[in-house]
């Protein structure tokens, strides 16, 4: 089961850096997706889901890339499960909590390393 939650993460990681790949852009994702700049028609079609599902998805990749580097790499190295990583993601949405008010703490076997709040990556 382990094994299967590795490779599942690797697979995860890999398509957030997919996503992300799709656009740059020049100031933060709010921003551009404000302009219309990113089109999530593309991510739409290559993840078969509703262009509305594709923005969240977007929005995600860009915030794992760009905001969660090393969270990225641990999820990328297994040692993140998927479901802790996609749990992350979702509670530092802007929609949810204000990015600047979010403090967390990232495992690694035998430490814990936490990160004040208003930390800009992890």
């Amino acid at each position: 089961m382990w094994d299967a939650e590795k490779r599942t993460a690797a697979a995860l990681a890999a398509q957030y850096r997919a996503l992300a790949a799709l656009h740059e852009l020049d100031g933060s994702y709010e921003e551009a997706a404000e302009l219309d700049d990113v089109d999530p028609l593309r991510a739409a079609l290559a993840l078969r889901v509703t262009k509305n599902a594709a923005s969240w998805q977007l929005r995600d990749a860009h915030q794992a890339v760009h905001l969660f580097p090393r969270a990225l790499e641990m999820l990328e190295s297994g040692a993140m499960p998927s479901a802790w990583f996609q749990k992350m993601l979702k509670s530092s949405r802007p929609s949810t909590i204000p990015r600047a008010g979010i403090s967390i703490s990232l495992s690694r076997p035998g430490r814990w390393i936490s990160l004040p709040s208003g930390s800009s990556r992890c």
